[in-house]
């Protein structure tokens, strides 16, 4: 693979492809091939932005046939954890090669894992024990909701604060609820291994426990 979304071919890039690379937060974006400059003529583009114009399917839907719809959404979680831009602007011309990309350009997880049990501890289980620091934390770690079916969706989702808002490593993987359930179940095979490892070798102590399962899951 020589390519990722949003960035420039990446010189050496089987050196990236193994166990013991350690991506950084300093890659940059770029094109992923040459853009040659484009005119369209401004009644075109009226005529594109009227109502009913070409933009418009008349509600008609007409979904793909080649593509099933389970691949879209799996493809928005792998660009949330290979990408993202926080410093770019309509404001003005942004340079792609100029714009830090603050994910890995490499699909290790991180929009899962954010920095780490060290770095954001709030992401995971701090209870004595064990997987103290391993285990990420889910909506069934939150208290027991009084209204029984409010429990059981709070059961089967992300972790939230008060307000709602999901407390994961990426705030995007919540967009929609099909990206937030990817989410969910990376998290959940994270601590399925995580048990499995540690069921098989008591002896680990958690920071091995912890990058073991974290190996094994990415």
């Amino acid at each position: 693979m020589t390519q990722h979304h949003g960035m420039t071919h990446l010189d050496g890039m089987r050196m990236h492809c193994n166990a013991g690379h350690n991506p950084h937060d300093e890659d940059r974006f770029g094109r992923m091939f040459p853009l040659s400059p484009s005119y369209v003529p401004a009644d075109v583009l009226a005529d594109i932005g009227c109502k009913s114009g070409p933009m418009n399917d008349g509600g008609q839907s007409h979904p793909t046939r080649t593509v099933a719809v389970g691949h879209v959404f799996f493809g928005q979680f792998v660009d949330h954890d290979i990408t993202l831009d926080t410093s770019s602007s309509f404001e003005r011309v942004n340079v792609p090669s100029e714009t830090p990309n603050v994910r890995t350009p490499t699909l290790d997880l991180d929009c899962v894992y954010g920095s780490g049990p060290e770095a954001q501890p709030y992401l995971y289980d701090q209870k004595d024990g064990s997987f103290k620091g391993v285990r990420l934390l889910t909506g069934a770690d939150l208290p027991n909701n009084v209204d029984e079916r409010k429990q059981i969706a709070q059961v089967n989702d992300l972790l939230r604060n008060h307000r709602g808002t999901a407390i994961i490593g990426d705030h995007r993987n919540d967009e929609n609820r099909i990206v937030s359930q990817l989410q969910l179940a990376m998290i959940k095979f994270h601590n399925l291994v995580a048990t499995t490892l540690h069921n098989a070798d008591q002896t680990l102590k958690e920071s091995e426990l912890f990058e073991e399962a974290r190996r094994e899951t990415t």
